[in-house]
Order: C-alpha cells, then structure tokens, then sequence
C-alpha cells in the first residue's frame, strides 16, 4: 500500500487502485440546443474553460465561449496524466429553458422577465423535459468503447429544483418539471463503476436515433398566450444541457 493512502480499491478486473489525492467530485461538461435540433450526435467533455461551448439548432449557430459553470475538464477529451476517474453515476442537468432574442444565436440566452418571456420561466416545462429524455439517447464511451447506453430519462439528476403548484389557479402558468425526483435516493447508480485511467480518452455522446417529428427535437413547448388549454412550439426557446460524471475524482498534481 502506498505512502498516505487510507484504503484500496480493488476493480472485478483484479486493478487494485490506492486512494491517493481522491476525493468525492463530479466531473461535468455542457452543450447549448435550440428547439428543433435535428443533429443526429452531440459530444461533450471535448473542450475546457475559454474553448467553445457546442451549440446545435436548426440551422447556422452564434457559440458562447465556455466558462466556469460550463465546464470543469483539465484535458479536453481524456483525463490528465495524473487524473484518475471512477463514475459511479451519470447525473444530467437541465434547469432552465431559456429565451433567444434570434433562433441559434446562444450568445443571446436569457432568462430574464420581460416581453416574450413564457410565464413560468426560466423553469423547464415538463412536457419539453419529456421531449428530450424520450428522443435522446446517452452513450459513455472510454478507450473507442460504450460502457453506459441508454435514454437520457433513464439516467437521474438527483438534483434541482422541484415544483409543485396544485392549487395555483393560474392557468397562463407552465408546466415545470425535473428529470427524475430530486433526491440522490433517486439516482441510478452502476451496479460496477466504470474507470477512466491517467490519459485515457473518453466522451460522453448524446444521439438523436428517432425519426419522430422528421427527426427534430422539439422541446420548446409552452401554453399559447391566451388558450391555456393550447400547448405551441416556440423557436425561440434554447437550453443548456450539462452532463455530470459523479464518482471518485483523482485530483491533477503539480
């Protein structure tokens, strides 16, 4: 055992890994969509802070430089030569919908009141939740190979914000909703860990296999003003999705 460690892991594969410099952290990356997204494959963990953030919509887009609440990878596309993961879960975040003063032009997202905001915003209506946790498909790929492939409804953010409005009698209101209950109880948890080693590539891939609705994602659904009973597509409605790898984190040493 080596010097200051606590403990060892021992993997199915027989690794045995010293708890050296770990520490309970996720990992996480983001991409911008606008509704109507017909983009067949999205990849993310691909770039780092100042790097550009990846914007899919239905046609030409205006990207934002990436930031701190965008991402927090060290290497773009593989862990550092001392960065060690063990993910135990895939946490993904969508908590707000957002509004664009022009279709695809993510530079111009905003969740500020004011004219042509829907009411309700900037929390995500639950039936556009149910767009993109049913159409998209989640993959996890290390070393060229998928370890985790489902929808992305199958996999719980465990966190966020949890609305409930039973007695509101606004009916001009949205729907809000959560990819899953908000409680780590929740959370889909791999029965094995999966490990991504020092330098090792990996990405987390999220497709659009469905040719429902000609293939377009479309999430921006709000209630028509004036016929609360009427849901519509907005276009100009956009979101950012960021995936969270939540396990044991091996931090980079000087």
């Amino acid at each position: 055992m080596a010097l200051n460690t606590i403990t060892q892991l021992m993997l199915p594969d027989g690794k045995v890994i010293d708890l050296v410099d770990w520490t309970d952290k996720p990992i996480f990356s983001s991409l911008d969509v606008q509704t109507g997204f017909t983009a067949s494959e999205m990849t993310l963990f691909q770039y780092v802070v100042g790097d550009t953030v990846p914007g899919f919509g239905t046609g030409p887009t205006t990207t934002r430089t990436a930031n701190e609440r965008d991402t927090n990878v060290q290497a773009p596309g593989s862990m550092a030569s001392t960065e060690e993961m063990l993910v135990y879960a895939i946490k993904p975040e969508v908590s707000f919908f957002y509004t664009d003063d022009a279709p695809n032009v993510f530079t111009s997202m905003t969740f500020v009141p004011g004219a042509g905001v829907p009411i309700g915003f900037p929390l995500p209506t639950a039936e556009g939740l149910a767009v993109l946790a049913t159409l998209l498909m989640l993959e996890l790929e290390i070393s060229q190979k998928a370890f985790a492939y489902a929808s992305l409804g199958y996999f719980n953010t465990g966190f966020g914000i949890f609305v409930n409005r039973p007695g509101s009698t606004d009916v001009s209101f949205n729907s809000s909703g959560n990819l899953g209950l908000p409680s780590q109880e929740a959370v889909r948890s791999f029965v094995i860990p999966h490990h991504i080693g020092a330098q090792e590539k990996y990405r987390v891939i999220l497709t659009n296999p469905s040719t429902l609705m000609g293939g377009a994602v479309n999430f921006g659904l709000v209630l028509v003003d004036g016929e609360p009973a009427i849901w519509g597509l907005d276009a100009n409605i956009a979101a950012t999705i960021k995936i969270n790898l939540d396990g044991l984190y091996k931090r980079p040493v000087s």
